[in-house]
């Protein structure tokens, strides 16, 4: 990452509505076989910035209209957690 660039990812949020609602209804999240594991927000700004990181994550609602959607649109930052289905991590080298 050159000087002054940005890393930006997006990563399923582990903590929304659906996957919550799959855990309770089906007993587990589905699993893509090419995922190694699932991050939340906690644990991506961990790593990032064990490493020098300066850490942004927002929070991204689905397209389509339900309660995820809904969720996402309340300003109190747990449900809005619960109504996005993906996590934008964009993180750039702290100075120090």
């Amino acid at each position: 990452l050159s000087n002054g660039g940005h890393l930006i990812l997006t990563t399923p949020n582990v903590w929304c509505w659906a996957r919550l609602k799959c855990l309770v209804r089906k007993g587990g999240v589905p699993c893509n076989p090419e995922h190694t594991h699932y991050h939340d927000e906690i644990t991506l700004r961990q790593l990032l910035e064990r490493h020098g990181y300066h850490v942004e994550i927002k929070y991204v609602a689905p397209m389509s209209e339900g309660i995820t959607r809904w969720l996402n649109q309340i300003p109190i930052r747990q449900l809005k957690r619960l109504g996005s289905t993906q996590l934008l991590v964009i993180a750039k080298v702290d100075p120090q």
